[in-house]
């Protein structure tokens, strides 16, 4: 279902765009690409082990304090 979604997701990597696919209803991300990675400073391993809610409320914070 998300194969396209995910595959257009590796192809901007390539360019340093960050991505990420989610399911909201599931609370839960399916995939981020290595340019996410990067700009929200968080490892992979991070990232699996947090609900999807988490890293938004947390990236939103750090938006705030840069601001």
């Amino acid at each position: 279902m998300f194969e396209a979604i995910i595959s257009a997701c590796k192809e901007l990597d390539t360019f340093g765009l960050p991505r990420a696919v989610g399911r909201v209803d599931a609370d839960r991300l399916i995939y981020v690409n290595e340019s996410f990675l990067q700009a929200t400073g968080l490892s992979r391993d991070e990232i699996s082990g947090l609900a999807l809610s988490a890293i938004v409320k947390t990236l939103l914070s750090h938006l705030a304090i840069s601001l």
